[in-house]
């Protein structure tokens, strides 16, 4: 893992502000739950610094068999090296293929500088979700 002064910026991704190195061990999602004998995951939390494909790879078999309902993970609209996240657009089209659709958009933070928007996103899967909404809102799924 690739060290910075913000230990909440750690990532197995290098960067350019990266200021040293450790060795960490690393599972999959699959092989994890496997171990645990873990039958469906309600939300699968995402918060890998840049990482965000790797660990949806790593859950592959899950997401193949819908055993996973939700993914909340981290993104940015536009890719920068000082922001080390996944493009949300990356992220879309990995997840809208294992049948997911989009729910929200959670803003974290906006570098004017860089241009780059960051926050996370919600993700549902379609086949798990009501055809119709009680109350005021429609779902669009």
């Amino acid at each position: 893992m690739h060290l910075t002064h913000s230990p909440g910026s750690n990532s197995i991704v290098r960067t350019g502000s990266a200021i040293g190195a450790v060795d960490v061990s690393i599972d999959t999602v699959d092989a994890f739950a496997d171990r645990q004998a873990t039958g469906i995951i309600d939300l699968l939390k995402i918060d890998v610094e840049g990482y965000e494909l790797q660990v949806l790879r790593g859950a592959s078999q899950r997401l193949r068999e819908g055993r996973i309902r939700y993914v909340f993970t981290e993104c940015v609209f536009s890719p920068n090296s000082d922001m080390p996240h996944t493009s949300f657009f990356e992220l879309h089209r990995v997840l809208d293929e294992a049948g997911f659709c989009f729910v929200n958009y959670y803003a974290e933070a906006f570098n004017l500088r860089l241009g780059c928007a960051q926050g996370n996103v919600l993700y549902a899967l379609r086949s798990t979700l009501p055809r119709h909404a009680a109350g005021g809102v429609r779902n669009i799924c």
